[in-house]
């Protein structure tokens, strides 16, 4: 039976692109209609999920990537830190991952939403470059030297997809959490 992998605030895919490419049944969920082209999109708001959620496979595996432009530090470098960010989006996620309970979740952003993060999904449980990871999920054997190097295409997709390129996921975290939830193995399973 194909595993089901759902890709909340999916942006340009890359969080989901090694399940894509391991035949998982891969659904993403974005609300940006200018991303509809992305394979395996639906262009749906996490914040109306009752109007969809229920009527979709049932995830073994919620990956999401609420928009990281309010907590980049980047972003907020006037003053180096953020004030008073939405958290509509993230709590939605939250609430998404409560009621589908999925085996796996992981929720992903950059380092100025920790402080934010932290009262809703607790402590990050690792950090992958800029990339800060928060759930239940294996933990992802990274090269020690990993680093996210920022890609070129920003200027291709044009400026209004320009977050969306630097926030892109890394195929190689992909593969990663990939890789250990098939390796992942709990007590019971070797009893």
């Amino acid at each position: 039976m194909r595993k089901v992998v759902w890709d909340l605030c999916s942006g340009l895919g890359g969080w989901s692109e090694a399940f894509v490419q391991d035949d998982w049944i891969v659904i993403r969920i974005e609300i940006n209609p200018e991303l509809a082209h992305i394979p395996h999109t639906l262009t749906l708001d996490v914040l109306n999920c009752l109007d969809w959620m229920y009527e979709l496979p049932s995830p073994d595996l919620i990956l999401a990537s609420p928009p990281c432009t309010e907590f980049s530090l980047a972003q907020n470098f006037h003053n180096g830190r953020v004030e008073d960010p939405n958290l509509e989006i993230a709590m939605g996620c939250k609430w998404i991952i409560e009621m589908m309970k999925p085996k796996f979740w992981c929720v992903e952003n950059v380092a100025g939403a920790c402080k934010f993060f932290e009262p809703i999904f607790g402590k990050h449980r690792q950090r992958a470059g800029p990339f800060f990871l928060w759930g239940n999920f294996p933990w992802l054997a990274l090269d020690p030297s990993f680093t996210h190097e920022k890609t070129k295409d920003e200027d291709r997709l044009g400026r209004n997809l320009r977050p969306n390129v630097r926030g892109m996921i890394p195929f190689q975290i992909s593969f990663k959490m990939l890789s250990g939830i098939y390796q992942h193995r709990t007590l019971e399973e070797y009893l």
